[in-house]
């Protein structure tokens, strides 16, 4: 009984067994477990990059398995797919790309109109004579007005204003201007612009120099020729001018080195005497004499004169031509001639 209770328990766990590998399915070796997939799909648009993220079907539901050599499904896995988009800064904002400045131009500057232009400016001839009427002649454009002057010495002297922009003038050149005339024109716009231009015209010289040989310039006037007197001191001379009635008195030392006064001494005048003589000295006399005695600090300058006054000869004096700082030459008793400089500044003898 024992032994036929066994058989039966090893009988119905047999069949148990059985009942159990036919309901079991055998397990998958070669397919992955059933996970959850994330597909990602990547929309484009202009100026914006989405990222959009949508999830597949949870691992909850149904799952068929497939053959062991089946590749893995497509879909499991997403990958993104390079674009010419610029990436985007995370997976859940969207990165707006600033739009780029505009420049702004600036306005066009105005280009300003040319100025006037002073396109001649000439006279008729090619030398003058002192005193002689010339014709200046000039043309401009865009301009509304003209000035013309003159320079002599170094100054510009201005001899009409607002005149027409172009057009002729006659010009009456002095009968005292000497050496040479520079002109010079100058043309303006309303807004004050302005061209010039200008030309020097040499002169005849209408008086020779009494000496030679004579300076290089042409001399003011004629030579004053008359009677001369000259007398040595002990510190310079003086010489007297018949014809200006003037006496020059020429220093050997201190400033000025050369003065001029009036002869004012008349035929008969008393005049000073200064007592006593010093040996080999000679006390002045007439014109000479007067000027020695009344002018200030002459006699203490000049001392004593030296030797006889000489008389008797004709002398001359002759100036220079220019506006300012001109030599004066005086022809000596001997022959020669004195060169008195500009400015009384100094003097000296020179041997024709």
């Amino acid at each position: 009984m024992k032994r036929g209770f066994f058989v039966g328990i090893l009988l119905g766990l047999g069949l148990l067994t059985a009942a159990c590998r036919q309901e079991t399915p055998a397990p998958v070796t070669d397919q992955p477990s059933p996970t959850a997939a994330i597909l990602i799909e990547t929309v484009i648009v202009p100026e914006t990059v989405m990222v959009v993220v949508t999830p597949t079907p949870s691992a909850t539901e149904p799952f068929t398995p497939t053959p062991s050599t089946a590749p893995p499904t497509a879909t499991a896995v997403a990958q993104l797919t390079p674009t010419s988009a610029p990436p985007a800064t995370t997976a859940t904002a969207a990165a707006t790309r600033p739009a780029p400045a505009t420049a702004t131009a600036a306005p066009p500057t105005a280009t300003p109109a040319p100025g006037p232009v002073l396109l001649y400016f000439r006279t008729n001839v090619t030398i003058a004579d002192p005193g002689q009427t010339i014709r200046l002649e000039w043309d401009s454009e865009r301009a509304t007005k003209a000035t013309l002057g003159h320079i002599f010495d170094g100054r510009m002297t201005i001899d009409l204003s607002d005149l027409p922009p172009s057009g002729a003038y006659d010009y009456p050149i002095r009968p005292g201007q000497r050496n040479a005339i520079s002109f010079f024109l100058s043309v303006e716009d309303g807004d004050g612009r302005w061209d010039s231009d200008g030309f020097t015209l040499p002169l005849t010289c209408p008086d020779p120099w009494f000496f030679s040989p004579a300076p290089d310039t042409c001399p003011l006037a004629p030579a004053r020729v008359s009677a001369g007197a000259e007398q040595r001191f002990e510190n310079g001379i003086m010489l007297w001018e018949a014809a200006e009635r003037r006496i020059y008195i020429l220093f050997n030392s201190g400033s000025p080195r050369w003065s001029v006064v009036a002869d004012s001494w008349q035929e008969g005048e008393a005049i000073c005497q200064i007592e006593p003589i010093p040996p080999g000295r000679i006390h002045p006399s007439r014109g000479f004499g007067k000027a020695w005695c009344n002018e200030i600090g002459l006699r203490e300058r000049l001392g004593w004169a030296t030797a006889a006054e000489i008389g008797g000869y004709q002398t001359a004096v002759q100036s220079t031509a220019y506006d300012r700082y001109n030599s004066l030459y005086i022809r000596a008793a001997d022959g020669g001639v004195y060169r008195l400089g500009a400015e009384r500044a100094s003097w000296e003898k020179l041997t024709p």
